[in-house]
């Protein structure tokens, strides 16, 4: 029955999508994690550095690219993209992260971004619909006191308005 064959081919598929995605690396570091659950996307970043979130972004994308044919369509945000070998990931990767880009991302600290997907796997297709989900996790970077009122004076010392000098603190 082809349905049973589809149901089959997307329970392989998420369970192989989650294998590549648990631990997402930029180079030997482990920037994110992630899992798909019920279709949904869920990525926690663990690093604020805008570089390595994009990145990373490219591993979940690259890791849905090799386990999908040729031909595979993902719609999200209300971008089209066909997954092929002209493929633009970073295009893709923007296309989740929105107008607002890393930086937005880094404000608020979450993203989503609704998805649907037709995947061709070699026993056949079967579409996906769901959220993708961008998470910031990252513990607070304790500073000393001395650098911070070091670099509060930096700041204060002039204080300008326009090219005038208005107040010294």
């Amino acid at each position: 029955d082809q349905s049973l064959v589809e149901a089959k081919a997307k329970a392989d598929f998420i369970a192989d999508f989650n294998d590549i995605i648990e631990d997402i690396k930029v180079g030997e570091e482990t920037v994110a994690t992630a899992v798909m659950e019920d279709e949904n996307i869920n990525v926690t970043f663990k690093t604020s550095d805008a570089n390595e979130i994009f990145e990373g972004a490219g591993v979940v994308l690259n890791a849905l690219r090799n386990l999908a044919e040729d031909g595979s369509t993902i719609k999200i945000n209300g971008k089209d993209f066909t997954l092929n070998e002209e493929l633009d990931i970073s295009a893709l990767a923007q296309a989740i992260l929105g107008d607002g880009g890393v930086e937005d991302f880094l404000n608020n600290g979450s993203l989503d971004a609704d998805y649907t997907a037709t995947v061709y796997v070699e026993e056949g297709y079967f579409d996906l619909s769901g959220k993708l989900t961008f998470i910031l996790d990252v513990d607070p970077v304790e500073v000393e006191p001395a650098d911070f009122i070091a670099a509060f004076n930096d700041i204060i010392e002039d204080i300008k308005v326009g090219e005038e000098t208005v107040a010294t603190a």
